[in-house]
């Protein structure tokens, strides 16, 4: 005769798939946003003070940061990026929430087995 689970153990382990799905959802998106972080050059030429934006960032190995051209100030492409770090930090600051759920999710089922042993 099969024995049936209790409840919190079930909805534990659909807490747990729910987790793991989201997680692998967030590292993809991740995975297509930008890293680094915007600095404004500024360039003086003559009467006119010129800005432009560059997407700085550190590559693994690498002593000193890579920096990429994105436009001048105010350009739509940089208002781009800049939406994508935000949409990057938002991502990161919701994986490590979904961290600490899943170490409760462990913690719970361990003590779980432990009591009852499942």
């Amino acid at each position: 005769m099969k024995r049936s689970r209790p409840l919190l153990v079930h909805l534990l382990r659909e807490e747990q798939k729910r987790n793991a799905s989201l997680s692998k959802r967030y590292e993809k998106a991740l995975g297509q946003l930008p890293k680094g972080r915007l600095y404004v050059r500024r360039v003086e030429k003559g009467r006119k003070i010129k800005r432009y934006v560059y997407l700085s960032r550190r590559l693994p190995g690498q002593r000193h940061p890579e920096s990429k051209y994105i436009g001048s100030a105010g350009s739509d492409e940089v208002h781009k990026v800049k939406l994508q770090l935000k949409d990057r930090e938002q991502l990161e600051a919701q994986l490590a929430h979904l961290a600490i759920e899943k170490q409760m999710i462990e913690k719970a089922l361990a003590e779980y087995r432990r009591l009852s042993c499942i």
